[in-house]
């Protein structure tokens, strides 16, 4: 205990990092007064909307029940914190083996340390998912991102590649909510209005009795969404990339733009369908046909073979050395060719692969 076992530069991290004091333990202790119940809630909503198990009397249910989360705690109980320990964040879930990182947060800062963070992920191929943020409300004018980049929606939209997945919030009907982001930066939409979630509870501090609940507002929300929806489609295609998991995702977006004329081009390819993604996902895999082998012993002058067909194709005649009919036997089994020879009292087996490679020479069992 307390030591680095894994070079990973946090001791005793089984189960991710709080990086804002700097422990092991990502679930707040003290709740305070002067905190803001929504940034305390704020990554138990979104994991809940990621991965809530379903069909267990509990309410909630989120886009895949069978992910893995590794929560990671950069902003404080307040709702600040330092793209610092974003950064450092973005590059512990990178070097620890997440395929999906979702981000929640938005800010007109373009830090080097925090690109370079998001840099590194794409270059180990992880996808990350970032909320447009809410700005149209908060009379500041940052709400169209065409205009006014916000990171670290935007930080690829120099790029040739679109590889960060930026998302915005629609309502029930699909029509762009009033409080979010717009623009360039965007990709996709997914609802982000009326949400409920799983809650930071504990029953001793008033205001956080409830362990689900809402309603709750915000792109934020939507963010998850396409990344439980992405975690999903990798849990069936875990052969896909992560720029194969974007495309599919925007390929199988509902197109919006007729609901939303005031922004079209502004919101991406559309709202977020998870069935399809996951049935196009599904339908695109590829079909292996498996070769089926045929063997036949042969005879050529004195010597003995067995001849390794598939399709009508010869692909190897595989020489039997020692083989007597009386003595000798020889097998097929799985993709290997086996032969045992018994001479003097010893069993001698011998087995070659398709490419007459040996995997076992001259194994002898006395007696």
């Amino acid at each position: 205990h307390g030591l680095d076992d894994d070079s990973n530069w946090s001791a005793d991290d089984g189960n991710g990092w709080n990086l804002v004091e700097n422990d092991n333990d990502v679930r707040l202790s003290v709740i305070n007064e002067y905190d803001d119940s929504g940034a305390v809630s704020h990554g138990t909503i979104l994991a809940g909307l990621i991965g809530a198990v379903g069909n267990n009397n509990l309410l909630g249910a989120g886009l895949n029940w069978r992910v893995k989360i590794m929560p990671l705690r950069a902003i404080s109980s307040g709702g600040g914190g330092s793209l610092g320990d974003v950064a450092k964040a973005i590059n512990y879930a990178t070097n620890n083996g997440a395929d999906i990182i979702s981000i929640s947060f938005v800010g007109d800062s373009k830090s080097f340390g925090l690109q370079e963070s998001l840099f590194n992920a794409r270059k180990k191929g992880v996808l990350v998912v970032a909320a447009a943020g809410n700005n149209r409300d908060d009379g500041t004018g940052d709400d169209n991102l065409s205009k006014n980049k916000q990171y670290p929606i935007c930080v690829d939209f120099e790029d040739s590649e679109n590889w960060i997945l930026g998302v915005s919030s629609v309502g029930k009907n699909d029509k762009l909510s009033d409080f979010t982001n717009f623009g360039i930066c965007i990709d996709i939409t997914a609802p982000g209005e009326y949400i409920y979630s799983t809650q930071r509870s504990d029953s001793q501090y008033a205001g956080y009795e409830k362990n689900f609940d809402g309603p709750w507002f915000g792109s934020s929300f939507s963010a998850p969404l396409v990344a439980g929806a992405a975690a999903l489609v990798k849990s069936v295609r875990p052969d896909w990339k992560a720029q194969e998991i974007i495309l599919n995702l925007l390929a199988t977006a509902d197109d919006i733009d007729g609901l939303n004329p005031g922004y079209v081009g502004q919101i991406g390819y559309g709202r977020l369908n998870v069935g399809r993604a996951v049935a196009r996902a599904i339908e695109l895999k590829p079909v292996i046909i498996p070769l089926v082998f045929e063997s036949k012993l042969i005879k050529k002058k004195k010597n003995y073979f067995v001849r390794i067909t598939s399709e009508g194709k010869v692909l190897r005649d595989m020489p039997l050395l020692g083989y007597y009919p009386k003595f000798t036997k020889w097998a097929v089994v799985e993709d290997l060719l086996v032969s045992a020879n018994l001479s003097k009292g010893k069993l001698t087996v011998n087995a070659w692969d398709w490419e007459g490679n040996k995997k076992l020479t001259n194994f002898v069992l006395p007696g």
